[in-house]
């Protein structure tokens, strides 16, 4: 038994400490937990490298450092700079759009599918309401009521907005949808009324918050999932699973071992009992024999000398079963009881 426990010990020890191995790495064994990205300088979860896949939130191209991409929701901004937890963005594309002056800027939209992992923020952003010209006189009714500036220049659609009202609280008309674009920083375009475009920049500042439950998960070794029937977090635990599994490895190991030990130990109690048994047989029949042999030669001598000899039988019934009146006295050998035989002795 010692040299099972020693051996048990051993494949606990085997186990935690590959186990731990495998800890000592956030989520990933292969993901780098910080790295240098171009004018980004250090970066760390959320972000990951693309060259790395699934090691974070938010991936990031460095391969151009001076130029460093970051995806959001499948679409690549450029990364001018980062300043603590903010990083400025630039959209090269809608750059292009807004000298133009043209209306496929409004096909864009600087807004994020909602995550339980983690929320992003642009800031700032002009609130626009898109709606359709087929109902224009409705529309216009609407939102004339609270001081919104009209963009009827584009075919389909006619635009709203209010540079002072950033959000809207009553549903807006069945035929408006709302985008959000990067907003300036320039206060003379806001104040002298230059016209929507002027209004509009393809810069902006990101910002993201990594929600408790996630940030728990990470950094005890899980990775941030999203289920996507009720869009509920979940941290899918590899380490946590691993151990369980070898658990259920140790456990089966040493209930395999715990049995084979128990048979024999059985088996060696069994060959014991068996073997003991079989000595006090021995044993019991040596003695009779040996008693037996006694018997014989005394009763030869007595009858060579002329000495009655009685069975045990006789004696009992003689002193009737060593009856206390029969007796005569105590001596040395034990004790004397008087008896008349069948032959007057």
């Amino acid at each position: 038994m010692d040299m099972f426990s020693c051996f048990f010990v051993f494949v606990l020890f085997q186990f935690w400490y590959f186990d731990s191995a495998q800890g000592q790495n956030t989520s990933y064994s292969n993901c780098t937990n910080e790295f240098q990205c171009g004018n980004l300088r250090n970066l760390s979860f959320p972000f990951y490298k693309s060259t790395e896949l699934d090691c974070g939130l938010s991936k990031v191209y460095c391969d151009d450092t001076e130029n460093p991409m970051i995806e959001l929701d499948g679409v690549k901004y450029q990364a001018i700079e980062k300043n603590d937890v903010f990083i400025k963005l630039k959209d090269s594309s809608l750059g292009e759009l807004l000298k133009k002056n043209s209306c496929q800027t409004f096909d864009k939209n600087f807004s994020i599918v909602i995550s339980p992992s983690i929320t992003y923020r642009f800031d700032p952003l002009l609130t626009l309401f898109k709606c359709n010209k087929s109902q224009n006189s409705r529309n216009e009714e609407f939102f004339s009521s609270s001081s919104y500036q009209s963009y009827n220049v584009c075919d389909s659609f006619v635009l709203y907005y209010n540079i002072s009202i950033h959000y809207y609280e009553v549903p807006i008309p069945s035929s408006c949808s709302f985008i959000q674009l990067p907003l300036t920083s320039n206060t003379e375009a806001k104040e002298n009324g230059s016209g929507l475009f002027h209004l509009l920049t393809d810069e902006v500042i990101l910002g993201w918050t990594v929600s408790d439950e996630c940030n728990q998960c990470y950094y005890t070794g899980g990775k941030c999932q999203t289920d996507n029937t009720t869009n509920n977090f979940f941290c899918s635990n590899t380490n946590k699973d691993r151990h369980l599994k070898y658990a259920k490895v140790i456990v089966a190991v040493s209930a395999l071992i715990g049995s084979l030990v128990g048979l024999c130990a059985i088996a060696c109690g069994l060959w014991f009992y068996m073997r003991r048994r079989n000595d006090f047989s021995l044993y019991i029949s040596r003695n009779t024999s040996g008693v037996s042999m006694i018997h014989h030669e005394l009763e030869e001598r007595c009858e060579y000398l002329g000495i009655p000899v009685f069975s045990y039988e006789e004696l009992e019934e003689a002193t009737n079963k060593f009856s206390s009146s029969r007796e005569l006295g105590d001596g040395g050998y034990g004790t004397v009881y008087y008896v008349l035989t069948r032959h007057g002795v």
